[in-house]
């Protein structure tokens, strides 16, 4: 064989080789999955209790993506991105999970199939054209599992998308939904000032109101809590109600400050008839009557009148506290990069509690509490040099052993009632004029010994010293995610809050010290120029001792 030959059969033998190994690593590939994911938090790897959901599926889950096709930038990427992560899915589920992309544009049958889905059509502007058009898109998706379906009307964002799909893939696969209970005296504003929360928890779990003002009998328990702060002074038979899912060792979250603060007449008081803090006593906690402030703080937008206008300023508000220092051990904060609750009381333990402490959110060193005269004006110009006082604890959990309030408490007691008076109309007219007390319809007292515990090593337990972060007027996605991990917590499904809090949050910078804040503002000022100028220099030099050397050659 000559050397041609030789030559040209080597390269085949290679080229074959190459093409074998490929084939190799892509059979390989279809088994074996692997994805190198460098970002903070792996945000683009599938999270692991979407992949426990997966492959845990025992009949075909069907996802139907309904995109038009001709969809304006940035949206015209969420098609590709959906692919992708849907085939990640596939990999985990195998022959369990089927997906495809479904254009309604292209047929009538299947726009009118949206409407009975739920899934509208979004105006989106698109300046492609070099002119601003409005188009009318579809980006919804459904997923149908057994003779069950659920809908994602608008993909807005795909930041969320792993923990929308997954909490529909568990919700679809559940057997029960887990109920969720809100203690509160005023059901109907709860229902107006908590819109949001309450919309979007209703699509994971059975939400039910605990109405203080109105329950009369025992009910079935819920699988969780979650007590809002009382705007009347709560009885014993109130606090019976409450404690006897703290002592059957259910998930209670008590969101509730002392306080009452309304920013819109500058003014905050203390609830003289919120009385919660009593019950907490028995658990070993308390909520503190004071008023956080922080030198690391939020920006707010105030209005003040000038004349005729109304002038808008962003002013620091200690008041509103940006947290940074979380506890990440704690799962429900541990993803977080900051949070802020608007008004919020200090937590701390009492001497002689049973249960666990643990801190989830606390201060700066550089903060203070108002505890009398509190002052929330805006305009004012707090001393911020003077809050030296930090850090204070603003949310804790307390879990293991904890005392019922009534194992050193009566049970409550029905109040008989008043006999009517007929002896004379003297005494008739005394009986009308008089006030007559509010009846207690409540069980006897056997079945309230009969229902009664006096003690649990269960305990589970949520304290933050704020009623604001969950309303609508406060509520941001940051709030929000640290609310539903609270609930997910209670419930002891933790399988969502690392899902729901990944890219979450922003990062702020360190604060520094005046001097080394001059200093970083005079390098920022002249670092570059000095770098240029040493720049030349060097650059000048080297050719100066370059044109020497070149003369010097030609001299000799």
């Amino acid at each position: 064989m000559d050397a041609k030959k030789k030559y040209g059969f080597n390269a085949l033998v290679a080229m074959l080789a190459l093409v074998g190994i490929l084939v190799f690593v892509n059979l390989l590939s279809l088994k074996i999955y692997k994805r190198l994911d460098l970002s903070e938090g792996r945000i683009y790897t599938v999270p692991a209790y979407t992949r426990q959901l997966l492959q845990k599926l025992d009949d075909p889950l069907q996802v139907k993506v309904y995109f038009s096709t001709e969809l304006p930038f940035p949206y015209s990427e969420y098609r590709r991105f959906i692919g992708e992560k849907l085939e990640e899915y596939q990999v985990y589920a195998g022959q369990n999970l089927h997906y495809e992309f479904i254009d309604p544009d292209l047929d009538p049958e299947v726009k009118k199939q949206m409407k009975q889905l739920g899934i509208p059509q979004i105006q989106l502007s698109d300046v492609s054209s070099n002119k601003l058009e409005v188009k009318n898109c579809f980006l919804g998706m459904a997923l149908y599992y057994r003779d069950k379906s659920e809908i994602i009307p608008y993909v807005q964002k795909t930041d969320d998308l792993d923990y929308k799909i997954t909490s529909l893939i568990r919700k679809l696969t559940s057997d029960r939904q887990p109920r969720v209970a809100i203690a509160t005296d005023n059901v109907p504003l709860v229902q107006r000032d908590l819109r949001q929360v309450l919309q979007v928890l209703r699509q994971q779990y059975q939400v039910v109101f605990l109405d203080l003002g109105a329950a009369k009998e025992l009910d079935d328990l819920a699988d969780a809590l979650v007590v809002l702060a009382p705007r009347k002074k709560l009885t014993p038979w109130q606090f019976f109600l409450i404690d006897r899912y703290v002592m059957a060792g259910k998930g209670v979250a008590f969101f509730a400050s002392p306080l009452r603060s309304d920013l819109q007449v500058m003014a905050a008081w203390r609830n003289q008839g919120n009385n919660l803090d009593e019950l907490l006593h028995a658990y070993g906690v308390t909520i503190n009557e004071d008023l956080l402030m922080d030198a690391f703080n939020e920006r707010i937008s105030i209005q003040r009148r000038q004349g005729q206008f109304m002038i808008s300023n962003m002013v620091d508000y200690p008041l509103f506290p940006k947290l940074v220092d979380l506890n990440r051990s704690q799962v429900i904060v541990s993803d977080f990069q900051s949070l802020h609750f608007p008004f919020v009381s200090t937590v701390e333990p009492l001497d002689g509690g049973t249960g666990t402490f643990t801190w989830l959110v606390r201060s700066s060193p550089k903060s203070k509490r108002q505890t009398k005269n509190f002052d929330i004006d805006p305009y004012k110009n707090y001393a911020v040099d003077s809050f030296n006082e930090g850090p204070y604890v603003v949310a804790a959990t307390v879990t293991g052993k904890l005392s019922s309030y009534f194992a050193d408490h009566p049970l409550p007691q029905p109040q008989p009632k008043k006999e009517e008076k007929k002896s004379a109309k003297k005494d008739q007219d005394k009986a009308e004029d008089a006030e007559e007390a509010p009846e207690q319809d409540i069980p006897p007292v056997k079945e309230l010994q009969q229902a009664l515990v006096k003690s649990t090593d269960k305990g589970r337990l949520i304290l933050v010293g704020c009623n604001d972060f969950m309303k609508d007027d406060f509520l941001d996605g940051l709030m929000a995610s640290f609310f539903f991990n609270s609930i997910d917590w209670l419930l002891q499904d933790e399988g969502l809050i690392g899902i729901r809090s990944r890219g979450l949050g922003n990062r702020p910078l360190k604060e520094l010290e005046p001097g080394l804040q001059q200093a970083v503002i005079y390098a920022d000022i002249l670092l570059v120029p000095l770098l240029l100028i040493l720049a030349g220099l060097l650059h000048w030099r080297w050719r100066r001792r370059r044109i020497k050397k070149r003369i010097a050659r030609l001299m000799k």
